[in-house]
């Protein structure tokens, strides 16, 4: 496929050796009308239309270190790893990681062995990574065991390891550095060879060393001239690389490349050899069927192993640089690129290149159409037109066919005429010319119908077409518009014509199906399957007599019969029933299909007549397919052109049959607990061997990284599980990260595996880890649990019988509380009642109180009346003594009787002095009684006076009451205090108030001396 790049560079190399021919030989001004021919025709050729290889680009942003990159090396696993200025780079597939050394400085070669490590060099400092169980490098320095003389030894330029010993190059001297059986190295000699070191190269057995007096062979500690090789003094030697088993290829910068054949030295003589003078060669590197070689000033060339010039590559077909500083042909047969500024990835023996043309943007492929020897392209700018080798698929100039400027949907091919479906009407084609059917709106395709009718697919409805017969008998006539077909009026974007003359076509309504008419005038509709939304895409398309319509719902068939059928064989020969874009069948039975982002290829083998059990993807990658446009153009010798966004690409399949085998291995690059801050706990580099990860039980999310493919665009995809959880694998995507959270104690693996599309390869591996057991459901715990259950029962037993004790002393008590609530309730209800008989009591005794005091009041009355009675009789008898002194007796008698009646009516009112002491006793709290207990020397009278003074009543209401008058009553009072030891001016009312009190305190009457109190008088 390469081989159809190198027509601008084989045009310009070969007209470059005529003018330069010209212009030395000849005068300037008489050939100058050659030259300009000539430069014309260089600058003609370089316009051509080539296919290039796909080439991918990895920015010096994306990689995230510095822009040069010195040395590219593969480990067996696959990974690539760049020596570039900031450090080691490594690619998984998935990320770059870059490790740098401890003094910073430039890395400008690696190396590996076969035990994982990784040799780089820098300036003033050498050493080796060895991956660690994290996934990265941890970084051992060599140059810190040189003697203290070679220390500043400048640039290291290549490091080898042969066996048991690592040797390190620089340009003044080679260090020997030697390992033991424990793998550890320790310097071993010096190499001294007083010469320009270039760089070194083992080759078979032995290590070559090219220097400025040509190339050595190191045997032990002896440089051995190479015999011949003294003709390449002078010359910068920039790589050695072997070319066979028997050939030694030695490229210098501008003095072209040369081979040792074991024998001597000789020119190896290419296509590009002037070319190379020119642009300075800086590295080389061969391959399986490439040489690649390098150049300083414009990119990089193909050369095959003869010699022959394959292709040139610089920026204007993709590169990003044209300083090429390394080479790498990887397992896959691919070239990778290490430039002044990034690294590029070319796809060497990747079935696809896609279509360029210098200094011309073509637009987006509709639609393509080879036609013998000519190449049709659609595009939304128009129809574009080039020759075309179908068996190189060498193509020209693109040209824009006049009056196609637009867009082009479709190319059709009918009955040997090519028909242009174009937005601005329908066209035929011919000879590279646009010839007008019917331009009155756009077209989206056509479809041959019966005697000779083609029907037309345009913007508002379908076509009818026919051909005329023409005038003459060799003229075949031309298409011309029989008429609009009524009863359709939606867009004709998609539909195609069953055996039975059925028109099935998609409309806004769905799936259809049109009728037409006996006159062809009218269709009559009916919908089979109605669209649900507006998302519901069905896609038609005819193979072999067959309808095959896909959706995201169901896929059938419609057979030759113009019957639905459900044809389970031919999508089981696919995915199932799956919703594809497009199907397509090519002259080889080969099935192509679009399903999502892939184009895939199921091939059918001849010899055991069926188709292989996996389909081969083609492409894998997003934003290539032109939504709702899918266009294939299937070539008899094993090729396609697919149109796409960008263009145009190239498909052959045979490079897929001679690709090489390479075994891709899938690992897992990191697991991190994401609530330990993004802490990385284990990851596998190439030698990092495989263990159990002791997680603690708070490890809750965990995020696995993973990924195993090197090149970008293989569209590896990964499926995943974890056990026991999971018993099947997840579906295959191309996600590179699984999250596992919320994971109970116990043992897990993790399994993923990797699906290479293009090749089916599967790989997959295992990462074992264990979550460990909380502390409370560890052994322990459990004893604890059940020292504490037992406990917890002992308290309970013991709290249910206090319970049960303190219920039944409650009960108790509340029994006693009820017992004495009732005790005192009695006792309530009998001091009620006491109170009550007391209260009856008192009022007896209140009454009777009341009472006595009335006797005593009347007793006191009824004294008054009598001592009044007693001063009346008085006075009476003075009368009558003034009678018998007057002798008037009878007057006198007369007197006498009525003072004898009157004493016989007051007779009974005489008071009871006795009774009147009881009574007051009762009523003064025993008054008397006390009185008389505290003076028993009393008199009658003196216990009366006390008696009158205790009620109350004044000197001269007593003085009657005593038959004493006013200062007889004092004089007695004065007498009685006298006799009781009392002070002249007590207060016997007082005095007697406090005897009569019921707790007499006998001190109180003892020491009584009242204040200022006096007797009334």
């Amino acid at each position: 496929m390469l081989k159809n790049i190198k027509i601008s560079f084989g045009c310009y190399v070969k007209l470059f050796y005529l003018c330069k021919v010209k212009y030395i030989n000849t005068k300037m001004m008489e050939k100058r009308g050659f030259f300009v021919m000539i430069l014309l025709l260089w600058v003609g050729a370089l316009q051509a239309a080539t296919w290039d290889v796909r080439v991918d680009n990895f920015m010096p942003t994306t990689y995230g270190a510095g822009t040069q990159n010195w040395q590219i090396c593969q480990q067996e696993n696959g990974w690539i790893y760049a020596a570039n200025n900031y450090g080691v780079l490594q690619y998984d597939g998935v990320d770059w990681l870059l490790f740098g050394l401890r003094n910073s400085t430039v890395i400008r070669t690696i190396a590996l062995d076969g035990l994982g490590n990784i040799y780089a060099g820098g300036t003033n400092e050498f050493g080796y990574f060895r991956g660690n169980d994290r996934g990265g490098f941890q970084y051992h320095s060599l140059s810190d065991s040189l003697p203290e003389t070679y220390r500043m030894f400048g640039e290291v330029w290549t490091i080898v390891n042969i066996d048991e010993y690592v040797y390190i190059q620089t340009h003044t001297c080679i260090f020997v550095y030697q390992r033991n059986e424990q793998q550890e190295l320790s310097f071993f000699r010096v190499i001294e060879p007083k010469m320009h070191i270039y760089l070194m190269q083992q080759f078979n057995t032995g290590l070559y060393v090219a220097t400025s007096d040509g190339i050595y062979i190191l045997a032990g500690t002896q440089l051995n001239a190479l015999q011949g090789s003294e003709q390449l003094q002078g010359y910068e030697i920039r790589s050695l690389a072997a070319l066979d088993d028997r050939n030694l290829l030695i490229a210098t910068d501008f003095n072209g490349i040369w081979c040792y054949d074991g024998a001597s030295v000789r020119r190896y003589k290419t296509e590009a050899d002037a070319y190379l003078r020119k642009t300075q060669l800086y590295t080389l590197a061969v391959g399986d069927k490439y040489i690649a070689v390098g150049t300083v000033l414009n990119g990089l060339l193909l050369l095959d192993k003869k010699g022959k010039l394959i292709a040139q590559l610089n920026r204007k077909h993709g590169l990003q640089n044209n300083t090429v500083l390394s080479l790498l042909f990887d397992k896959a047969g691919n070239l990778w690129l290490g430039l002044d500024q990034g690294i590029d990835y070319l796809y060497l023996n990747n079935p696809v290149t896609y279509l360029r043309e210098n200094d011309l943007s073509y637009g987006s492929g509709y639609t393509s159409f080879l036609q013998g020897n000519t190449l049709y392209l659609g595009t939304n700018q128009g129809l574009y037109a080039s020759t075309c080798n179908l068996q190189t698929m060498d193509i020209g100039k693109l040209e824009v066919v006049d009056g196609s400027l637009g867009q082009v949907w479709n190319l059709e091919e009918i009955n040997g005429e090519l028909f242009c479906c174009h937005h601005r009407g329908l066209f035929l084609v011919k000879n590279k010319r646009l010839e007008p059917i019917f331009t009155e709106e756009g077209f989206w395709c056509v479809r041959p119908w019966k005697e000779n009718y083609i029907l037309a697919g345009s913007y508002r409805g379908i076509y009818l077409l026919t051909k005329d017969k023409g005038q003459k008998t060799k003229d075949e006539g031309q298409y011309q518009v029989v008429r609009r077909i009524e009863g359709f009026d939606d867009t004709s974007l998609h539909f195609e014509v069953d055996e039975q003359g059925g028109i099935w076509i998609v409309s806004h309504r769905g799936l259809e199906k049109l009728t037409l008419n006996a006159t062809m005038e009218s269709f009559t509709a009916e919908i089979v399957y109605a669209a649900e939304n507006e998302s519901d895409y069905i896609e038609l398309q005819k193979i072999d007599k067959r309808i095959i319509i896909t959706s995201q719902h169901f896929c059938r068939v419609v057979s030759a019969a113009g019957n639905i059928e459900t044809a389970n064989d031919f999508f089981q020969t696919l995915e199932g029933e799956q919703h594809y874009t497009r199907v397509w069948k090519d002259t080889d039975n080969n099935i192509w299909y679009q399903i999502g982002n892939s184009l895939k290829l199921r091939r059918y083998d001849m010899h055991k007549r069926q188709y292989v059990p996996q389909s081969t993807a083609l492409l894998c990658e997003p934003n290539i397919f032109i939504g709702g446009f899918p266009n294939l153009t299937l070539l008899p010798n094993k090729k396609a052109i697919l149109g796409g966004v960008n263009g145009f690409y190239l498909i052959d399949t045979q490079t897929l049959y001679e690709q090489p085998k390479h075994k891709h291995d899938v690992f897992i690059r990191k697991v991190i607990l994401q609530n330990k801050g993004e802490e990385v706990i284990y990851g596998e580099s190439f030698n990092t061997p495989k263990r159990t990860i002791s997680l603690p039980y708070d490890s809750y999310l965990i995020r696995i990284e993973y990924g195993g493919c090197t090149v970008k665009n293989a569209g590896a995809m990964y499926a995943t599980r974890l056990l026991p959880n999971e018993a099947e694998f997840s579906a295959y995507s191309t996600k590179t990260t699984c999250e596992l959270s919320n994971l109970r104690d116990g043992e897990y693996t993790f399994e993923v595996t990797m699906l290479l599309p293009q090749t089916n390869e599967t790989c997959t591996t295992q990462f074992h880890f264990a979550i460990a057991t909380p502390w409370y459901r560890t052994f322990w715990a459990f004893v604890a649990y059940a020292l504490l259950f037992v406990i917890l029962v002992i308290i309970i037993v013991y709290v249910v019988r206090c319970l049960m004790e303190r219920d039944k002393q409650r009960l108790k008590q509340e029994k006693d509380k009820e017992l004495e609530e009732q005790a005192n309730r009695h006792k309530m209800e009998v001091h009620e009642q006491e109170m009550k008989i007391l209260q009856l009591e008192n009022e007896k005794t209140q009454s009777e109180l009341k009472r006595k005091s009335q006797e005593l009041s009347n007793l006191l009355l009824t004294q008054v009346n009598r001592n009044e009675l007693v001063s009346e009789l008085q006075g009476e008898l003075r009368k009558v003594t003034d009678l018998l002194q007057d002798n008037n007796h009878r007057a006198a008698l007369e007197k006498l009787r009525q003072i004898q009646a009157k004493l016989g009516k007051n007779k009974e009112a005489e008071i009871d002095w006795k009774r009147f002491e009881e009574n007051f006793d009762v009523v003064n709290n025993r008054f008397l009684q006390k009185l008389a207990a505290r003076f028993p020397w009393m008199t009658k009278n003196e216990r009366k006076l006390c008696v009158y003074i205790r009620m109350g009543l004044y000197t001269k209401e007593i003085a009657p009451l005593m038959n004493l008058s006013t200062r007889g009553v004092e004089m007695m009072r004065y007498r009685v205090r006298q006799k009781m030891g009392l002070d002249a001016q007590a207060n016997l009312k007082s005095y007697f108030a406090i005897l009569a009190e019921d707790n007499t305190d006998l001190m109180l009457l003892q020491n009584f001396t009242p204040n200022n109190l006096s007797e009334t008088p």
